[in-house]
């Protein structure tokens, strides 16, 4: 069975080379001085397997505050050349990154919600709110 080790969002997330790059990463608020804008996001994170899962099919689900539309983007997570396996016997797993980038239509303000699903079942809930800068000194 697979597991969601941890996920977050942040500005920029890339894999490559077995590694995990971020910029900006873990942030629950964004400030709009006015909306409609796009804003390019990523969702970024871990999957472990035990050693021979078979792929796992991720998906990420954005939702904003008045339901008005979803974004949803799918990933098959497969041992590659950058998968390595770690542990030993039946507890040998592997450790599947991923960084999905969404340019996101904020179209409103308010709580929008990023859901990640593995092979169909949610196992995360992340949540950011858009609201209009702070007035400085109030």
């Amino acid at each position: 069975m697979a597991e969601l080790d941890y996920a977050f969002l942040a500005d920029y997330a890339d894999v490559t080379g077995g590694k995990l790059t971020v910029v900006g990463g873990s942030w629950t608020h964004l400030f709009a001085a006015t909306v409609p804008i796009p804003r390019l996001i990523s969702v970024a994170g871990r999957v472990t397997a035990l050693d021979g899962h078979e792929p796992i099919h991720a998906e990420v689900q954005l939702v904003p505050p008045d339901e008005s539309f979803k974004i949803q983007i799918s990933i098959d997570l497969v041992q590659g050349p950058d998968t390595l396996p770690y542990g030993t016997g039946a507890a040998r797993k592997l450790g599947h990154l991923f960084a999905a980038q969404i340019t996101v239509p904020i179209t409103v303000y308010g709580l929008y919600q990023v859901l990640i699903l593995l092979d169909g079942e949610q196992v995360r809930r992340l949540a950011f709110e858009v609201a209009e800068p702070p007035i400085p000194g109030e």
